[in-house]
Parts: C-alpha cells; structure tokens; sequence
C-alpha cells in the first residue's frame, strides 16, 4: 500500500506541476472563486465517496469542513481544489475557455500525465477496497 500511495502522489505532483505551468489551476482557482454555476459547484462534493476521501486522508491531505466560497464545492480552496486524490472529471476536465487558451502541446502533455495520475488511483482504489473487504467491512460506500 505503501508504494501505491508514493506512486500516486508522485503522479498527482506531476499533474499539479503541470496545470500550474500550463495556467490551468489558476484559471480554475479563479472561476470557481468566481462563478457559480462552474464545474466547481455546489454540490458535486457530494459524488466523493467514503473510499476516495479516505485515501485523502491516507495522502496526509486533511479534509475540509467549511467551505471557501459559497456556492462552490466544498473542496475549492483560493489555489483550487484543497483535495489531494480527486475523481475523473475534477482532474480531466478542461472548460471551453481553457480549452480554447492552451496549445495542443499544452493539451496533448495534460492527457498523458492525467491518465498516469487516474491509473495510478484506480490501483491505490482497488488496493483500500480489497483490504478494507478482506477486514470484514461490509457496504464501505453505502451511508
């Protein structure tokens, strides 16, 4: 678990790292703080489950409990989303505006590193689950 935990970290800095340069976590960061109505709203906090923000807290990312801005995601923090392990849309969707402003280069490197930090997840995931399943624990996502 361990060394699925590094390798996914190492993989959601590449990604992180990436964005940043790109201008891609300020242009979230800024329309989430903006917009209502963004992919950041209110409410999409609510498909994270038990599974993912634990694996978070196992990233040694705390997980917050107030919101930042109102009418936005729970999670969306002045630089972006304060999660460190973050589903499939959050971490590869582009609006029409960032996919307008970035090069095809720009576009091209983000998929590349955005799938290695997804497969990398789906691995940590599917690790939490078996141990959490071999441990007895019945319906971990059922509330």
């Amino acid at each position: 678990m361990r060394r699925l935990l590094f390798s996914y970290d190492r993989a959601i800095g590449e990604t992180h790292n990436l964005m940043l340069h790109a201008g891609v976590r300020d242009g979230c960061a800024t329309c989430a703080g903006q917009t209502v109505g963004g992919c950041c709203f209110e409410g999409i906090e609510t498909g994270y489950d038990r599974i993912l923000l634990l694996v978070n807290l196992l990233l040694n990312c705390p997980l917050p409990d107030q919101r930042e801005y109102p009418g936005s995601c729970l999670f969306v923090g002045r630089n972006g989303c304060r999660l460190r392990a973050r589903y499939y849309f959050c971490v590869h969707y582009l609006c029409p505006d960032l996919q307008t402003r970035l090069e095809p280069a720009a576009k091209t490197a983000l998929r590349r590193v955005v799938g290695i930090e997804l497969a990398a997840g789906w691995e940590v995931e599917c690790a939490v689950r078996g141990c959490l399943g071999s441990a007895g624990w019945q319906q971990v996502n059922s509330s």
